[in-house]
């Protein structure tokens, strides 16, 4: 919930040289979080609330990510090794 906040944005906004955004969908979400972790956030029906989070936070994402990058399909790998990429020709 760190962007729900205004004043964390703001942080992120002006300190942050450049933000990842881990953009997964929901069954990736849900299989990460059906992992036997208690998350008391999704007590009662975690599909819904992580649909409800993420249509939520989606905007706030955007608006702070200097990249975006998708998970669906991806390999840990993968993922790192095109985030260490993109950062490399943004800086």
């Amino acid at each position: 919930g760190v962007v729900t906040i205004p004043e964390n944005r703001a942080d992120i906004e002006h300190r942050a040289d450049a933000v990842v955004w881990l953009d997964a969908d929901i069954d990736e979400l849900v299989a990460r979080t059906s992992s036997g972790t208690h998350r008391p956030l999704l007590d009662g029906g975690a599909r819904g609330k992580l649909e409800e989070m993420q249509q939520e936070r989606r905007s706030l994402y955007e608006s702070l990510a200097t990249l975006r990058v998708s998970t669906k399909g991806r390999s840990l790998a993968s993922i790192t090794e095109h985030i260490v990429a993109q950062l490399g020709s943004i800086a």
